[in-house]
């Protein structure tokens, strides 16, 4: 992957300078067909596997099962905390009532993904409570 910057390099003595390209090659590294790019970042130690761990449950749950807001920005943030839920697997804890709202989607916000996974949810909490 390479990755280009500016830099301005004096070309003569008196002050005046040239843009010159600079080009910078990172490493690509593939593993058991999955790239890794090896950086610094990655040298360091840092994690740039997590996500939105550091927000409790609660939190995210309250985001997604608030289904009144319509703004840009509150859609934003109930996708993203569902989208969060879905990798994290806590699909399961939102509430029913919600989850119609993203199953049917009426609105067109939340895109087919979301929908699918929340009509996952509740089939499979219809074919779980179909035995009582």
């Amino acid at each position: 992957m390479e990755q280009s910057s500016v830099a301005k390099t004096q070309t003569t003595g008196r002050g005046r300078y040239s843009n010159t390209a600079v080009v910078n090659t990172a490493r690509v590294e593939r593993t058991e067909g999955v790239s890794t790019v090896s950086s610094a970042a990655r040298k360091a130690g840092r994690d740039l596997q997590s996500g939105l761990e550091l927000l409790d449950l609660d939190f995210l749950l309250g985001v997604v099962e608030n289904t009144s807001a319509l703004e840009n920005q509150d859609v934003t943030m109930r996708k993203l905390s569902f989208n969060e839920l879905v990798r994290t697997n806590r699909v399961h804890e939102i509430d029913s009532n919600a989850l119609k709202v993203y199953a049917l989607d009426q609105d067109a916000h939340f895109g087919k993904e979301i929908q699918v996974e929340a009509f996952k949810e509740l089939a499979e909490r219809t074919s779980s409570n179909a035995g009582k």
